[in-house]
C-alpha cells in the first residue's frame, strides 16, 4: 500500500491534481524554457565560468554532506519565488539562491552517479502547497532527504523521508 492510496482525496483535490498535472505537462515546460532564457541573459558572461565551478563541484563532492558543506561555503541561500520557474542548474549556481525544485535540480546534477537508486520527489500538503527535494539511499537501507541547501534523516523508507516536510498533512507523494 503506497501513501498515495492511504490518504483520502476529495473530488476538489483530484480536480487540482489533474488541473496542475495539464498545466505542468502543456504549459510548464515553455514557461520554464522562456523563464529559464529571459533571467540566463543577466548571467550569460559568468556562463562559462559558472559551468566550470559545476564541474568542479561535481569533480569533489561525492557525499551529500559535502555538498551541504559546499553549499555553506559559497553562501547558498533559500529564495522563494512569486512565480514558480524551474532553473537550470548553471542559473542557480550563477545568482547563489533558489527554491526547493532548484536545488532539487542542482543537487540531482552534482550528485548523479555518486548515489545508486537517488530519486527526484514532490510532495503535496493539504490546500495544494508543493515541495520538491532529493532522496538518497544510504546504508542499511536507509534513506536521507536534501531539501534545498540542507539534508535531514535517515528514514526507514522513501515516503517517511517526504512526509518529514508537511508530516501528517501530506496528501501526496511523487518520486522519479
Amino acid at each position: 500500500l503506497s501513501l498515495h492510496d492511504a490518504l483520502p482525496i476529495s473530488f476538489h483535490m483530484k480536480f487540482s491534481i489533474w488541473i496542475r498535472t495539464v498545466f505542468s505537462a502543456y504549459l510548464r515546460k515553455p514557461w520554464d524554457w522562456t523563464a529559464n532564457v529571459i533571467v540566463s541573459l543577466g548571467y550569460l558572461k559568468k556562463r562559462k565560468q559558472v559551468k566550470r565551478e559545476i564541474e568542479e563541484a561535481r569533480r569533489t563532492i561525492n557525499t551529500y554532506p559535502d555538498l551541504t558543506a559546499w553549499y555553506r561555503s559559497e553562501k547558498f541561500v533559500y529564495r522563494s519565488e512569486s512565480v514558480d520557474v524551474t532553473y537550470r542548474p548553471w542559473i542557480t549556481v550563477a545568482r547563489r539562491h533558489g527554491d526547493c525544485e532548484d536545488y532539487a535540480e542542482l543537487a540531482a546534477e552534482i550528485l548523479d552517479g555518486k548515489y545508486k537508486g537517488m530519486l527526484r520527489g514532490a510532495c503535496e500538503a493539504k490546500g495544494g502547497i508543493c515541495h520538491a527535494f532529493l532522496v538518497i539511499p544510504i546504508e542499511n537501507k536507509k534513506w536521507v532527504a536534501m531539501s534545498n541547501t540542507i539534508s535531514t534523516g535517515p528514514f526507514n523508507i522513501k515516503e517517511e523521508a517526504a512526509q518529514y516536510f508537511y508530516h501528517k498533512n501530506t496528501t501526496h507523494i511523487w518520486f522519479w
